[in-house]
């Protein structure tokens, strides 16, 4: 039987653009965090050194994030489902992670991986290039940045752009960690168990639920679809606020001290 592979269409490009920040966001805090443990094994030559390298290197890991999950949107609309098929797709472009046969051999269920009308090499190709754009702009962005930083009268305003870069992702995925632990087997069913960071991602049922298989119900809402809806945007504004909340009270103080 021949299986017809939708492209993904382009009003979905916001969506992966948020989803790829928030499963991504899980690696690249840790890294974050390990590489400002090795810069301060580093040797200080002049005071408040490791700050100014802590900030950059996270103004660098923010950048990647962020200018990463523009290329994976790119590619989720773009080659996804146009060049391969892979069944349990989530993240399809990592910018330090090339497609591999691994990938292309990944089984989900009945359903398996396949390259659609090219070679494993011609579609590493065109990884690499989204890779090489990837990390061009990040360069790029990252030394526009750090001029601007270098002078004095725009570091603090900066600062205020790095914290908010390092603290709307953090607070979204606190906020997406706080979900998983309370919403599944609470407001809704699923039987098939997702990722913890996909389950706050909607639709929270797909369209394969709300079917019996095997005499079992594969998912359903527990409380009215609605209300979990508006329980979920809840989630939401808490973690825009928090974040926007501090960086008000941060600029405020600094107006003040001048």
């Amino acid at each position: 039987m021949n299986t017809t592979f939708q492209a993904v269409p382009w009003n979905q490009f916001p969506v992966e653009l948020f989803f790829y920040v928030l499963v991504m966001g899980y690696l690249y805090i840790p890294l974050f965090v390990i590489g400002s443990f090795v810069l301060a094994l580093l040797p200080q030559k002049k005071p408040k050194i490791l700050i100014r390298r802590i900030v950059r290197f996270g103004l660098f890991v923010g950048l990647l994030l962020i200018v990463g999950s523009l290329f994976d949107g790119l590619w989720t609309c773009l080659v996804f489902n146009r060049l391969y098929y892979e069944p349990d797709y989530m993240v399809g472009f990592v910018p330090f992670w090339p497609i591999t046969q691994g990938v292309i051999n990944e089984t989900f269920g009945d359903e398996h991986g396949k390259l659609l009308g090219v070679t494993l090499t011609q579609l590493q190709m065109i990884w690499l290039l989204f890779a090489l754009a990837t990390w061009g702009l990040t360069v790029l962005f990252y030394l526009l940045a750090d001029r601007s930083f270098g002078r004095v009268e725009n570091r603090r305003i900066m600062a205020t752009r790095i914290l908010a870069l390092v603290m709307f992702p953090s607070s979204m995925l606190l906020v997406a960690g706080v979900w998983n632990l309370i919403a599944p087997d609470r407001l809704y069913h699923y039987l098939y168990g997702s990722p913890p960071v996909t389950n706050f991602i909607p639709p929270f049922l797909h369209p394969q639920n709300g079917t019996v298989t095997s005499g079992t119900l594969r998912g359903y809402y527990i409380w009215p679809e609605w209300s979990v809806y508006v329980i979920w945007l809840g989630f939401i504004a808490v973690g825009l606020a928090v974040p926007a909340f501090i960086l008000w009270r941060i600029m405020r103080d600094g107006r003040e001290a001048k």
